[in-house]
């Protein structure tokens, strides 16, 4: 009945994740990197949100128990590129980060490593969110050069590969074990980005409805000259 817009964030999903479902059932769970969820205070183990994914969710860096994060930064680091959406372009730079994607695929390995050998946990989950970041900053790279030795797209797949790996052979025998895949990546050249900002051009325009209110024409300044790329977490505010 209506054609406004919402937004829906994790805080407004009223189910319960399946690691909260789990972990109340009285099973241990470590959950690392999993994007767009809240995170679980009461969880029966440990959960571990927006250490290192593309997508960062209003919470931030969090963790349960909380003294985690500390403890994660001081033996692996910070994201290196928290805002992959912002990055320089130049081929040096990219190459930088290639290489920090490719550390990211290290640390959680070597962290989620951790929690199997240890055999504490009935459920570890992990997501590598590297792919989506390279796919959308490095594509073209990859289709200049499918497959080189250079080419960033394969080598990140390649660790992600290696890192899947390494947590399969650390699990026991009788583990199950369940792999999802994302949905791949391809060249996307359209234009439908611009659709909104287009149409709000024309109210503009003739003048007819609701006037658009400054706040709104000034994020759409700050998105349509790409300032909001230095503005981090900010300029999604």
């Amino acid at each position: 009945g209506t054609y406004r817009v919402r937004l829906s964030v994790e805080r407004h999903v009223a189910v319960d994740s399946f690691w909260s479902r789990i972990s109340r059932a009285g099973h241990r769970c470590a959950v690392i990197d999993v994007p767009h969820c809240k995170l679980d205070p009461d969880i029966n183990g440990l959960h571990v949100i927006n250490w290192m994914t593309h997508f960062k969710t209003v919470e931030g860096f969090a963790t349960t128990p909380p003294d985690l994060a500390e403890d994660l930064v001081r033996r692996f680091g910070r994201d290196p590129f928290p805002h992959c959406n912002a990055i320089d372009h130049s081929p040096e730079a990219l190459a930088d980060f290639a290489e920090g994607l490719l550390s990211r695929v290290s640390w959680r390995t070597e962290f989620a490593l951790e929690q199997i050998a240890g055999g504490t946990f009935d459920l570890v989950a992990v997501t590598y969110g590297e792919g989506h970041c390279v796919g959308h900053q490095c594509y073209h790279q990859h289709l200049a050069a499918p497959f080189s030795d250079d080419d960033p797209i394969v080598r990140i797949y390649r660790a992600i590969d290696r890192g899947v790996g390494r947590l399969l052979d650390a699990c026991p025998d009788d583990c199950a074990v369940v792999l999802l895949a994302s949905h791949g990546m391809g060249p996307h050249n359209d234009g439908s980005h611009l659709a909104a900002r287009l149409v709000r051009q024309a109210d503009l325009a003739l003048d007819v409805g609701r006037r658009v209110a400054l706040s709104r024409r000034m994020l759409d300044f700050i998105h349509g000259n790409r300032v909001g790329r230095f503005l981090g977490l900010a300029a999604r505010l």
